[in-house]
């Protein structure tokens, strides 16, 4: 048991309010000299405890249970010594006392949890699979340190060859408490020869009919050598391409393209005229092929949405181009989209269900929303307090009042009887001329702030 003062200098005070505390007991009005005692006892006390959280007084239970993680490369260059380390693990969990816990990681371009902490002795041998093109002892050790109990002594053992060619141990520095960790190695003798390898294929998660994308390889040779390099995509032949490797790290570009939807693997080989082991000599990895995405384009009259076709259309998008009353009002038709484009579109204009299909649209399925400006739309277009202005990165009101001077508005309305008998058709119902007229005025009031004016004449 360890104890700690975070502020010692709090002691100096117990002297002198026990002090101060012993002159008032000498007020104390009982007859019983026993009572007394236990009351000046006890107020000692409390003192005390005041006095040693104020020191800031913190108790520590040592613990004398150590936690070991055993770190062993299963990398292709630790090949012949595996066997080795898995005897050697073996031994030392049956030599560590009792009161320890044990675990086990095994690690080559990535890291595995082997076995988990845990205070049992056994230990048959490694049944778990890590990549052996590469050895990575950044994320290997990154892993250990995460198993750790947090309260017990700790312990790394790493079994390796040393030679790592992925990941960076400087990249630990400052990250982890790695003075609190006691390190033990057990170093062996890495294979001999000349050695090439393919440590990675990069290529992207997700992909779309027709896109063309790029896949990296990473190879590393501890010597300079010609390669051949061969891609494939199942059995198809993607792409070769000849090549000096230099020692250290080496970087290869492929190209291809999206043919059909699907999963997709890609296989990367390299034969190399200077080479001793051929296990890792390649490297498969898959993506995921998607349908093209379509566009949805709302143009707010016909013909507005020419320029952005002609602009599409050279991008090679998929769209299909619809009237507001053409959109669809169901969720399950929205999110067959990528994104949808408004193209000055009159938020009344737009069909009944639209515009709460495109809220959960955006905010639940992550749907795009591109609305392009015009006389139509935004505060024009009535988006003031709706679902649009909602979801758009702007505001519908004027900002900086006290920049923008007073508006004036005058409106003036034809009363005649030829705006009571003409109807116009609404797409569900017909109305007035004099309804629209009236409604029309209520909107441009609507935008009003309350410094602005407004008239109204009838004629």
């Amino acid at each position: 048991m360890q104890i700690e003062l975070l502020r010692p200098w709090g002691l100096v005070l117990y002297p002198l309010l026990f002090g101060i505390f012993l002159w008032i007991g000498r007020s104390l009005r009982t007859r019983s000299r026993r009572k007394k005692t236990g009351y000046l006892f006890l107020r000692a006390l409390i003192l005390l405890l005041i006095v040693l959280a104020m020191s800031g007084v913190r108790i520590q239970k040592e613990s004398r249970a150590v936690t070991t993680i055993f770190l062993i490369d299963v990398s292709d260059s630790m090949g012949e010594h595996r066997e080795e380390a898995e005897q050697f693990v073996r031994d030392a969990i049956a030599q560590l006392p009792d009161q320890n816990e044990t675990g086990i990681v095994i690690f080559g371009a990535d890291a595995k949890i082997e076995q988990f902490v845990t205070a049992q002795k056994s230990f048959t041998g490694i049944e778990s699979a890590a990549l052996t093109v590469a050895t990575n002892l950044e994320q290997a050790i990154q892993t250990a340190i995460a198993m750790f109990p947090e309260e017990s002594a700790r312990r790394i053992v790493l079994l390796t060859d040393g030679i790592q060619n992925e990941g960076d141990l400087t990249n630990l520095a400052g990250t982890f408490p790695l003075e609190e960790i006691e390190w033990d190695y057990v170093f062996y003798e890495a294979l001999s020869g000349k050695e090439v390898s393919v440590t990675r294929l990069s290529v992207p998660d997700v992909i779309h009919v027709g896109d063309r994308f790029s896949i990296q390889a990473d190879l590393y040779s501890n010597t300079s050598t010609s390669a051949v390099v061969t891609l494939y995509s199942g059995r198809i032949l993607k792409g070769q391409q000849s090549v000096i490797l230099q020692k250290g790290n080496n970087r290869l570009v492929f190209w291809d393209e999206g043919v059909e939807t699907g999963l997709q693997q890609y296989r990367i080989t390299v034969e190399a005229s200077e080479d001793t082991h051929f296990a890792n000599n390649s490297y498969i990895a898959f993506t995921q092929i998607d349908a093209k995405p379509r566009l949805l384009v709302v143009e707010g009259e016909n013909g507005a949405g020419d320029p952005f076709r002609s602009i599409l259309d050279a991008c090679g998008y998929a769209y299909d181009m619809v009237t507001p009353s053409g959109v669809p009002n169901q969720i399950s038709d929205l999110i067959s989209y990528q994104s949808v484009i408004l193209l000055d579109v009159y938020l009344d204009d737009l069909r009944k269900g639209f515009l709460e299909c495109l809220e959960y649209y955006v905010r639940d399925y992550a749907g795009g929303l591109i609305a392009a400006g015009g006389e139509n739309s935004f505060a024009l277009g009535n988006y003031q307090n709706s679902v649009l202005e909602d979801i758009l990165p702007v505001s519908m009101s004027l900002e900086g009042e006290k920049e923008i001077p007073k508006m004036s508005i005058v409106l003036v309305i034809d009363h005649s009887g030829s705006m009571a008998s003409s109807y116009v058709d609404s797409g569900n119902s017909f109305v007035t001329c004099m309804d629209i007229a009236k409604q029309s005025a209520i909107r441009a009031l609507s935008s009003l702030r309350p410094t602005d004016e407004i008239g109204v004449f009838e004629m």
